[in-house]
């Protein structure tokens, strides 16, 4: 999940819905959970694009294909650490000690609510609602089953031990 803020309302109304037919996984809203900030500020005759790790100028006018080409590749690029290894959400892939392994979408929400919710712990059922909206019927035995696997595939993959525990049905990274 990315935050997205415009310092023009212009351009904020004008790149909303575009935004969100995307399939990156975006909020405008402040209070949700992100892994970063993704400023789009028009200065003068440019455009700054830039989050904690990029900063990217366009000269104005810009095609919008080259605005949304530049803003994907910080998307693209972005990387957040965990427990000795670089994950990158947007691309589902994990590195760890030179060795990479592209992750399932199931598994991908796992890691990424794991990350994000580091701190505090993600309630299984909220994370099993994150990954299977539409469920009428919770199996949280479905969501063990895939936690297990996820575990099983990184070791077997890339040799990682991804540690994380459950306790009072919240899930939190070791």
């Amino acid at each position: 999940m990315f935050l997205i803020q415009f310092n023009e309302k212009y351009y904020e109304k004008y790149f909303i819905d575009v935004l969100q037919q995307s399939k990156i996984p975006i909020t405008f809203d402040e209070k949700e959970k992100y892994f970063s900030k993704i400023e789009i500020i028009q200065q003068s005759r440019e455009i700054i694009i830039k989050n904690n790790q990029t900063s990217l100028k366009l000269a104005m006018p810009c095609l919008v294909e080259n605005f949304f080409s530049n803003l994907m590749n910080i998307f693209l690029d972005f990387k957040v650490n965990c427990q000795n290894s670089h994950f990158y959400p947007i691309n589902n892939l994990i590195i760890f000690q030179n060795q990479k392994t592209v992750l399932g979408d199931i598994h991908n929400k796992i890691l990424t609510s794991l990350i994000l919710y580091k701190n505090t712990g993600i309630d299984k059922f909220d994370l099993y609602k994150k990954i299977w909206p539409l469920d009428k019927d919770y199996q949280i035995n479905k969501l063990d089953t895939h936690l297990s696997n996820f575990k099983n595939i990184l070791m077997s993959n890339i040799k990682f031990e991804i540690q994380f525990s459950s306790s009072k049905g919240i899930i939190k990274l070791n």
